[in-house]
């Protein structure tokens, strides 16, 4: 069995919910009653919209200038778990 590393628990958080707002939406389609139809759908959508705009808050909150050295450890990790692996995720000129 082959695990990728440095996957983070908040990726699965964020599935987590985004399947939950997701099923939400979904489920709305299905009511007859037009007026409930109307808010379960618009709720679904203004919190799919929180979410999203708290995920793009928090990428540039917590964005780095040292990414090139982040891959590097991320491309030597995967050359440990496959010989032939090459990596071509590297920034820069290089």
């Amino acid at each position: 069995m082959c695990t990728i590393p440095d996957v983070d628990w908040a990726a699965h958080v964020g599935g987590l919910l985004g399947g939950f707002v997701m099923g939400f939406i979904i489920f709305s389609l299905g009511i007859e009653s037009r007026r409930w139809k109307t808010a379960l759908f618009s709720m679904g959508c203004m919190i799919a919209l929180v979410f999203y705009g708290m995920g793009v808050f928090f990428m540039i909150k917590e964005r780095k200038d040292d990414v090139a050295l982040e891959m590097e450890d991320v491309c030597k990790d995967h050359q440990g778990f496959f010989e032939d692996y090459e990596c071509n995720c590297q920034l820069g000129d290089e």
